[in-house]
């Protein structure tokens, strides 16, 4: 009977160690699984913090492109609407009808020609022809000298001071 006791308790002891060794692998286990859901929230804590900051710099950019566009639509309506007017008026003698005030255009604008290749065009018939072309784009700046150049966004105030600029006669 001894025998069999020793063996029990021989037994006891072993499981005891191994529920010893049990709790501390899952203390251990727990504490790596703490650690690995602290890192993974700080992983996301820092993803959103980007995530955020990315937004509040596209904010701005979304809001020049906004006017930018708003902007060249309002040069479409004038450029329309002085075309509309120049078919609606009574034929005139080609002089009167090919006279232009000024030109305003984008440099930056849809298809093949750009404003600057635009106002060349219109120069080479109309020398004396006043241009004022504006760009949003700082690595698409008009030649210097050559035409009056505004930076997008531009103020009301900017381009009527502009226009009379433009077209003062060259000294």
């Amino acid at each position: 009977m001894r025998a069999w006791a020793a063996t029990r308790v021989a037994e006891c002891d072993e499981v005891g160690h191994a529920l010893t060794a049990a709790a501390s692998a899952a203390q251990a286990g727990r504490s790596e699984l703490g650690a690995r859901v602290a890192a993974a929230v700080e992983r996301t804590r820092r993803a959103e913090q980007r995530a955020l900051q990315g937004r509040r710099v596209e904010a701005p950019g979304r809001l020049a492109g906004a006017v930018a566009h708003d902007f060249n639509n309002l040069v479409g309506v004038f450029s329309n609407s002085a075309h509309l007017m120049r078919r609606q008026t009574p034929a005139l003698p080609e002089a009167q009808a090919q006279r232009f005030e000024v030109v305003l255009s984008d440099i930056v604008m849809p298809g093949a020609m750009d404003g600057a290749t635009l106002t060349r065009a219109l120069r080479r018939r109309w020398p004396l022809l006043p241009v004022v072309l504006t760009s949003g784009h700082s690595t698409r700046t008009p030649p210097a000298g050559q035409f009056l150049a505004l930076h997008k966004p531009c103020s009301q105030a900017e381009l009527v001071a502009a226009l009379p600029q433009a077209m003062a006669p060259a000294t």
